[in-house]
């Protein structure tokens, strides 16, 4: 998979003072080890695969699901497993993603 532009570009020096690296070397001190906008990081995944843009939305993903308690996880599947047992039997009937944009949009004037 290629890599995103943003990791191409490893350092994007953030000047805080001059100092000495860990080679020894005189030099301005990096705050960062990445400075690059989240506009910057959108463009460059819209412009992926789509099969990469999935991979990378199930990485994302997994990785702020990692940081949520298991209690609030099982909770959560649990919901996830009753609203889609209504879609399927029928009992509710889903919404198309236009359908929700609208109307948010709506709701935001």
């Amino acid at each position: 998979m290629p890599l995103l532009a943003c990791q191409q570009r490893a350092w994007a020096p953030k000047q805080t003072n001059r100092g000495i690296d860990n080679r020894g070397v005189e030099n301005d001190l990096y705050q960062s080890p990445m400075t690059v906008s989240i506009e910057e990081i959108t463009a460059a995944a819209l412009a992926l695969p789509a099969e990469a843009r999935a991979e990378l939305a199930d990485r994302v993903a997994a990785s702020i699901a990692s940081g949520i308690p298991p209690r609030i996880r099982q909770l959560q599947m649990e919901e996830v497993q009753k609203r889609r047992a209504e879609v399927l039997s029928g009992k509710v009937q889903g919404v198309s993603s236009q359908q929700v944009r609208d109307e948010i949009a709506s709701l935001l004037k």
